[in-house]
């Protein structure tokens, strides 16, 4: 759905006011990089760069108004203070990276409203035995299939969430107990996390896609160097939460039950969705092959929705999420300026004695890392600015030592998505709001983000040799 401005009721009391000053005094000292001289090996425009960059990061953390709002009024900015001419800040709009994100979008958006996903997690849910079990099996594969479908994550949680709390509803679930924290875990973990291994899973993998644009990571590519990480994780806490249960007769898997319910003939839209489903995945992952560019695979998949009238031209304007497309894009300019004006290089040079002994060897710099991602995101907000800053801390002097770029992205993005505290997590709150708090409170979840972190930081240890192999390490 199309999402409004939202501005944030901000509670004045003494530790939020003392926040609030906090972070507009650093707005302000931002603006000192427009007036004082450059810095030794900066130019001019590179300075003003640093100052809205700087700028953009605070205004996210603030978070006033929305996050793509911040990226435009930052474009602006740039040009207005001499980092570049409109046409060069605002260059990716008019790219084939863009043109991508309209494709994808546009792409979930026809399936969404086909009805084709509903009725393919429908019949998963009458497939599985119908324990606690039973029912966490089908929330995780449910969300394996989607995920690589749908880039919006509230829509993968919105219809995973109905079918969690429908079913403990039916069967008594009470809030807290057990079985609604391991149907909890399994809908955030599978709607909102796992999409993340796919780029065309959510918005934050698209922007790595987009800041490393001149890898041409696709589809496949892509998936190569993340679907260890996807798999054992997703091993790893569908364990963890059978363990929950080990033991206990009344949740042991019972045989399926037939069902006597008719399901209904699929229509003309959701035959023509499947045909586009399949042609579309086929060109996103074998397309390098035949020289098929993915954006060209979403725009024609998209004008195929259009033309055919699964997706009219009003849901055309509502149901594509047209301001990610400009939040993402957005970064990817910020990134691609960021290089252009050899900021990355002279960071990695003055970073070079405190960060070499640190990235010079992969396994101490994967701990590291993630050490440094928990700490900045319990004060970031925006996981796409936690990934900003360590894209610009660490991409220049990674690739010194053979360390390619994706690594620090994907990791810091991985890691992001850590639920440890309960108010820098918006992917908390819109599974709450998604289950309408009738699963879970925070204290009942907490303890599975520590869990996540370790068991990330293991699997990444254990993904090197992959990554040897990809050549993301040198």
């Amino acid at each position: 759905m199309k999402e409004s401005i939202k501005i944030e009721t901000i509670q004045f009391d003494k530790k939020s006011q003392l926040k609030l000053i906090f972070k507009f005094v650093l707005a302000a000292l931002s603006c000192l990089f427009f007036v004082i001289p450059p810095f030794p090996g900066l130019t001019r425009p590179a300075m003003n760069y640093l100052g809205v960059f700087l700028l953009i990061i605070i205004f996210m953390m603030i978070h006033i108004v929305a996050d793509y709002v911040v990226i435009i009024l930052g474009l602006m900015l740039m040009v207005v203070v001499g980092v570049g001419s409109f046409r060069e800040v605002f260059s990716l709009f008019g790219d084939t990276s863009f043109w991508n994100l309209i494709g994808i979008f546009g792409f979930s958006a026809g399936v969404i409203n086909s009805g084709l996903l509903n009725r393919l997690t429908n019949k998963l849910f009458s497939i599985f035995p119908d324990t606690i079990v039973g029912q966490v099996t089908a929330i995780f594969i449910s969300g394996l299939i989607l995920s690589p479908l749908i880039p919006s994550v509230t829509a993968k949680m919105t219809l995973l969430a109905s079918f969690a709390v429908v079913i403990a509803q039916q069967h008594g679930y009470a809030k807290s107990s057990k079985e609604a924290v391991a149907l909890y875990i399994a809908m955030y973990l599978s709607g909102y996390v796992f999409g993340i291994a796919f780029s065309t899973g959510g918005t934050s993998a698209a922007i790595i896609v987009g800041m490393l644009e001149k890898q041409k990571l696709n589809f496949g590519s892509y998936l190569a160097n993340s679907f260890v990480w996807l798999l054992l994780i997703a091993l790893v806490f569908y364990l963890i939460l059978l363990q929950m249960f080990k033991g206990d007769k009344n949740h042991q898997p019972q045989k399926t039950t037939t069902t006597t319910t008719k399901t209904e003939p699929m229509s003309k839209n959701e035959k023509f969705t499947m045909w586009v489903l399949i042609i579309a995945l086929f060109f996103w992952i074998f397309g390098p092959i035949f020289n098929v560019p993915s954006y060209l695979v979403g725009v024609v998949a998209l004008c195929a929705f259009l033309t055919q009238g699964t997706l009219s031209t009003k849901e055309f304007k509502s149901k594509i999420s047209w301001d990610m497309v400009i939040l993402i894009t957005g970064f990817m300019e910020t990134a691609q300026l960021l290089t252009d004006l050899h900021i990355d290089t002279w960071l990695a040079n003055k970073m070079a004695p405190i960060l070499g002994p640190v990235v010079n060897n992969i396994y101490i710099f994967i701990p590291v890392l993630c050490l440094l991602v928990v700490l900045v995101r319990t004060f970031v907000v925006s996981e796409v600015a936690c990934m900003s800053i360590f894209y610009a801390l660490f991409a220049e002097s990674c690739a010194e030592v053979g360390i390619n770029a994706f690594i620090i992205l994907f990791i810091t993005l991985v890691i992001s998505q850590t639920w440890h505290t309960s108010y820098n997590q918006m992917g908390f709150d819109a599974a709450q709001a998604a289950t309408d708090r009738s699963l879970v409170e925070y204290q009942d979840i907490q303890k599975f983000s520590w869990m996540y972190i370790v068991v990330c930081v293991v699997i990444f240890e254990l993904s090197v040799p992959l990554w040897h192999l990809t050549g993301m390490i040198k």
